[in-house]
């Protein structure tokens, strides 16, 4: 009787755990959409290629953390959509580039909308091209991100 009961016991916590996995699988597909949906309608070409060097993607890179960054100045800005981020960690992937290590890192990081670093990552470009005026110094809020599309991409 006990084995019985324990049997059933492992069969219902199975079940539960199967429950809670679509669960997950759900609610991190509603976080997806929620995270892209500011890039609908924008279209936008990068001008990279496979051929592209690594201080063009650089500066693509540079432009895309535009949106996400507070800094005195910015000169350009690349929508850091889902799309045109595969783009650039294609691109990396596949160069030799001085930096590549790093800025495929970055490219990752980004897939995975983890922006937990976007300061830095802005810096490091910055810091590339020996800038003088525009340095990072924080995250722009999530309805600050919204007006800097709204107003350079749309």
């Amino acid at each position: 009787m006990e084995a019985r009961e324990a049997k059933e016991q492992i069969e219902r916590e199975r079940e539960d755990e199967k429950i809670e996995a679509k669960r997950e699988a759900k609610a991190k597909v509603a976080e997806l959409e929620a995270k892209t949906a500011i890039y609908d309608g924008i279209e936008f070409e990068t001008g990279l290629d496979e051929g592209s060097t690594e201080t063009e993607v650089m500066d693509v890179m540079h432009k895309m953390t535009h949106q996400k960054v507070r800094s005195q100045d910015k000169w350009g800005a690349i929508p850091m959509s889902p799309k045109i981020i595969e783009e650039v960690y294609k691109i990396v992937d596949s160069s030799d580039f001085q930096h590549r290590d790093r800025l495929l890192s970055i490219a990752a990081r980004w897939r995975d909308f983890d922006f937990s670093t976007i300061v830095q990552d802005h810096n490091f470009f910055w810091e590339d091209k020996e800038g003088t005026v525009g340095k990072a110094h924080g995250t722009l809020s999530r309805a600050e991100e919204v007006e800097f599309i709204e107003v350079n991409f749309k």
